[in-house]
């Protein structure tokens, strides 16, 4: 984004997508879980990889959960779709290899963008305002901005996705970059 609180017209025009499709594929978002798709493409899966043994160890126990996976295969994130939501049904349904997605999961971490702080507050602020804009009637959107907030405010960005996307939707993912989802999408033949 060019400016953060004064986006330009086609960054306007991306973040009204970015919304848009978050709300399609998952209507009871909230602030909160817009927040964590914006973090996401921001940061990618770093802050998930503090070595290689415990990512893959909680791939492995989620794998073996009772419920569906449920969501969209693959999900651009962000405005800039430099990351991607991986469904972990691809990896259950043997369509994508477990090696494959630790691998592209190990890859991705080092490709986010990681803004610094000062910046990554004002880039946020920009996109709230413009979600305040679009949908001022957003459940939750005083209770979650001022979390937000709280949180920014303690130099932390990670989020969790609020505890009613957590059961409606029940999310099993893994955030994998743009360049290995495009390898991918040819190699294991993912549309």
């Amino acid at each position: 984004m060019d400016s953060r609180m004064n986006p330009s017209p086609a960054d306007r025009s991306a973040i009204e997508a970015y919304i848009q499709l978050e709300l399609a594929l998952f209507p009871k978002a909230s602030l909160q879980d817009l927040y964590k798709n914006y973090f996401q493409d921001a940061f990618g899966p770093g802050h998930l990889i503090p070595d290689k043994v415990k990512p893959a160890q909680y791939l492995l126990q989620e794998l073996h959960e009772p419920h569906l996976f449920k969501g969209p295969l693959l999900q651009p994130l962000g405005i800039r779709h430099q990351f991607w939501r991986v469904n972990l049904s691809l990896v259950k349904n043997g369509i994508v290899p477990l090696p494959a997605m630790l691998e592209g999961l190990y890859l991705s971490a080092p490709k986010a963008r990681n803004p610094q702080s000062e910046n990554w507050i004002a880039e946020w602020q920009g996109i709230e305002e413009q979600i305040r804009e679009l949908l001022p009637d957003l459940a939750h959107l005083e209770e979650d901005a001022s979390r937000i907030r709280q949180t920014l405010a303690e130099g932390k960005f990670v989020m969790h996705h609020s505890s009613l996307f957590h059961t409606t939707y029940h999310p099993h993912y893994r955030i994998i970059h743009d360049d290995i989802v495009r390898e991918w999408k040819l190699r294991f033949r993912l549309d």
